[in-house]
C-alpha cells in the first residue's frame, strides 16, 4: 500500500506540481499491478485544496487519474 501511494504523490508532482499534505485512501482495488486506487487528497499549488482522485494503474503505473473537487 505504501509503494502505491508513493507513486501516487509522485504522479502529482511530476504531472501537476502539486505537494500532497494529506492523502487518505478510499478504496484499492489495485492487484498485480492493474486497478485504481481512490483517495481524498489535499495538494498545493495550482490546483490548491481538497480532492477525490482515482488513480489508474497499469504494469505498475499510473496512466491517467480523474479528479473531483471534494
Amino acid at each position: 500500500m505504501k509503494d502505491l501511494i508513493k507513486k501516487a504523490k509522485e504522479y502529482l508532482k511530476e504531472q501537476f506540481d502539486e505537494n500532497c499534505s494529506m492523502f487518505d485512501i478510499k478504496k484499492n482495488s489495485v492487484k498485480n499491478g492493474a486497478g485504481i486506487l481512490e483517495a481524498d487528497c489535499e495538494v498545493d499549488g495550482i490546483y490548491a485544496g481538497k480532492w477525490h482522485k482515482k488513480f489508474h494503474f497499469k504494469d505498475g503505473k499510473i496512466v491517467d487519474m480523474d479528479a473531483t473537487r471534494a
